[in-house]
C-alpha cells in the first residue's frame, strides 16, 4: 500500500479522535495501519543504504521520513485510545441480536 494511502486511512481515524467519535476508531484497523507503515519504513531504510545516487538516495529518504512520521502519528493514536473504548470498537454492533422492542411487531386489531 502507499504512504498516501496509508496516511489518508491514518487521516480518518484522527478525524474521529478529534471529533470525539473515539468509539469509531478499529483497534484492528489502527493495528494494521502501523504494521504496514512500520514495513514501509524499514523497505525503504533498505532501498536508501542500497542506492548509490545522492539525488535518488535523499528522495527516498524523503519517503522514510515521511513515513516514519506516519508511523509515530499512528503510535501517539494508539496510545491515546482507552483500552474499554478498544474493547467496544471491536465489537461489531451489527451483528447483535435486536431489541425485545425493535422485535415485537404492531398487534393488528
Amino acid at each position: 500500500m502507499r504512504s498516501d494511502e496509508l496516511a489518508e486511512k491514518l487521516g480518518k481515524q484522527f478525524s474521529h479522535f478529534g471529533q470525539g467519535k473515539d468509539k469509531k476508531i478499529k483497534h484492528k484497523d489502527l493495528d494494521k495501519i502501523i504494521a504496514k507503515l512500520t514495513a514501509l519504513r524499514d523497505s525503504l531504510t533498505d532501498e536508501a543504504a542500497a542506492i548509490k545516487a545522492a539525488k535518488k538516495a535523499e528522495r527516498v529518504a524523503k519517503h522514510r521520513d515521511n513515513a516514519a512520521l506516519l508511523l509515530d502519528r499512528a503510535i501517539w493514536l494508539h496510545a491515546q485510545l482507552e483500552p474499554a473504548q478498544v474493547a467496544d470498537a471491536e465489537t461489531d454492533t451489527t451483528d447483535a441480536a435486536p431489541d425485545a422492542d425493535a422485535a415485537e411487531t404492531p398487534t393488528q386489531h
